[in-house]
């Protein structure tokens, strides 16, 4: 099979396979550890350690990482495929790179890969902060009819339990 397709596209669709399934493992592992109840009614206990606004941070920095990886990978293969198969792209951006370089190009398309994935999996937490001060912001208005929902069980979720008593 492999000599009717190739070895690169096998390759470029097994990586594309493998980044599918890691990427949803890391959706639903980190939704997961975020929907997860948690009682802030024993102040002793504490929060878990995977479950405080630093790491759920960290995870998405380095969920970031890994997937601006993997799809670098991707995306350098599917440019050394479409280069081998196409002369005439290949006579176009051949010069480009050799010009600027590979590794500028893949650092900078690399940033904004990891910029924009970064934002995506941080984004839940952005927007919880901008509940809570909302909510304080019609609290401080003298709306102490205003509940703020806790949605997660880390430190904004604290701060939420605390404020709606």
């Amino acid at each position: 099979m492999s000599e009717s397709i190739g070895t690169d596209a096998l390759m470029l669709i097994a990586g594309a396979t493998l980044f599918a399934v890691f990427f949803a493992g890391i959706v639903y592992f980190g939704r997961r550890l975020a929907s997860v109840p948690f009682r802030f009614a024993d102040k002793r206990q504490g929060l878990p350690p995977l479950r405080t606004l630093r790491w759920k941070l960290v995870f998405a920095f380095f969920c970031s990482v890994a997937v601006t990886i993997v799809l670098l990978w991707a995306i350098r293969a599917t440019g050394s495929l479409l280069l081998k198969r196409n002369e005439a792209l290949a006579g176009w951006i051949r010069p480009q790179v050799d010009r600027i370089g590979e590794l500028p190009i893949l650092a900078g398309i690399g940033s904004v890969i990891f910029l924009v994935l970064f934002f995506l999996l941080s984004d839940q937490i952005i927007r919880y902060l901008k509940e809570i001060t909302r909510g304080l912001q019609l609290i401080g208005e003298g709306r102490l009819e205003r509940r703020i929902a806790v949605r997660s069980a880390d430190e904004l979720g604290e701060v939420a339990h605390n404020i709606t008593g």
